[in-house]
């Protein structure tokens, strides 16, 4: 094969059945898109398609062949990922993950002080939920919530120590109190991130609270936060909100899970960037002087890793 992108070609033309169809996902013309299937047919040696009148449909060939070109258009995604991240690295732009509600905090506090000691860098911030791929290059840094570290391709410092907790706004309270044992949930209303709970906190949060006390399910910690802040009612939230907000009252009620580590990491192959350590240090300071429990004070390790 001459051209990855005959490969392009024949992975399009494959899902959606048709060269018409291939042409608009590629942005190309349909004669184009013919005419490197052609190419790849003729570069392998094999027939990949029956042309049909109602569209192309892969031989018996080009079945056994498609699991193969998804793996190197995967391959050939995350090289670009990793190049990306590369190319960042060297033009000190530096990519921080962290759930968005977090960055509220953060930043006020942690960009001043980052930007005299690297006034070059310039940080890119992707707020979301969701945990990112740092061996892929998706992000440089990411802040991170997990008791299980065993990936070793990460770095990093784990900064605290957190713990879910039940939460209300002042305003809830003032109203309502705030339950004191878990019988008392019934008389409660209840905002639920259902996707945001551990399994065992998720398991015992549908055993005690009522389902009917339940008046709102947002997808996100963002929306869970402001359900609460405005007085909707109690949530589950992580104690790094409740310690660093001061219109949220945590309830006296333990709930039953364990610690969670609270880390800064980042991919080993960033590990040496000053600019990247320095961003990453800034952020520690920040959590461990605004921190009310306990505080590990271990040095920064090589085997520190996420799922």
């Amino acid at each position: 094969m001459q051209d990855w992108n005959d490969l392009r070609f024949f992975l399009a033309v494959a899902e959606h059945g048709s060269t018409l169809a291939a042409s608009v996902v590629c942005q190309t013309s349909q004669s184009t898109v013919f005419r490197r299937i052609a190419s790849l047919e003729q570069s392998t040696g094999v027939t990949l398609f029956d042309r049909h009148a109602s569209g192309y449909r892969l031989t018996s060939v080009g079945i056994k062949l498609l699991p193969l070109a998804q793996e190197a258009a995967a391959a050939m995604g995350i090289f670009g990922q990793a190049a990306a991240s590369e190319r960042r690295r060297q033009t000190t732009v530096i990519r921080f993950s962290a759930p968005d509600v977090t960055m509220e905090f953060l930043l006020p506090t942690i960009m001043g002080t980052f930007r005299e000691k690297h006034p070059e860098a310039q940080v890119e911030l992707i707020a979301s939920d969701r945990k990112l791929d740092l061996a892929a290059g998706e992000a440089d840094i990411a802040l991170r919530t997990n008791p299980l570290w065993t990936d070793a391709s990460l770095f990093g410092r784990r900064v605290a120590y957190e713990r879910p907790m039940l939460a209300a706004s002042k305003k809830y309270v003032e109203s309502h109190r705030l339950p004191a044992t878990e019988a008392e949930f019934a008389n409660h209303d209840f905002v639920s991130l259902t996707s945001n709970l551990s399994e065992v906190l998720g398991d015992w949060f549908q055993r005690n609270v009522p389902r009917h006390r339940i008046v709102l399910q947002p997808d996100t910690l963002a929306s869970t936060l402001s359900a609460v802040r405005s007085g909707l009612g109690i949530s589950v939230l992580p104690q790094f909100l409740c310690d660093r907000d001061d219109t949220l009252v945590a309830a006296p009620l333990a709930l039953p899970v364990p610690e969670f580590e609270l880390w800064i990491v980042c991919h080993k192959r960033l590990k040496s960037s000053e600019p990247v350590r320095s961003l990453m240090e800034s952020i520690r300071n920040y959590i461990a002087a605004t921190t009310k429990p306990r505080l590990s004070q271990e040095p920064l390790m090589t085997s520190a890793a996420c799922p």
